[in-house]
């Protein structure tokens, strides 16, 4: 487990992290149901994005356990998204904000510990 920092700023930057991820896996969660999973025909770069998607999403939920595995793997499968997707949205920048402020929840953890 996670010892929380003795830094007033660390802790702020870790709760602000969590929720803002628990928001995002809400949301995916809310069009994964809403939308349903169609016998449509699906492009193989849909298929890629949501595995994609998936795996930034994954992270975010291992940052809980490893900020800076989690952190590094949110941010970097965040800003793949945001390579290969076409149609760029405001909101996509989240994902890697997320990661961000786990990596910096970490560093400001372990400068206290130093």
């Amino acid at each position: 487990m996670i010892e929380a920092p003795k830094n007033p700023a660390g802790i702020v930057v870790r709760w602000l992290a969590r929720a803002l991820s628990v928001l995002i896996i809400l949301i995916f969660a809310m069009f994964a149901l809403g939308e349903g999973f169609g016998v449509g025909p699906v492009e193989t770069n849909e298929i890629i994005l949501f595995i994609i998607l998936l795996l930034s999403l994954a992270g975010i939920v291992y940052s809980f356990f490893n900020e800076k595995l989690g952190g590094l793997g949110t941010l970097a499968f965040g800003i793949i998204f945001l390579i290969v997707d076409r149609h760029f949205n405001f909101y996509y920048l989240f994902i890697p904000f997320t990661g961000i402020l786990f990596l910096v929840s970490w560093l400001l953890s372990k400068e206290k510990k130093n």
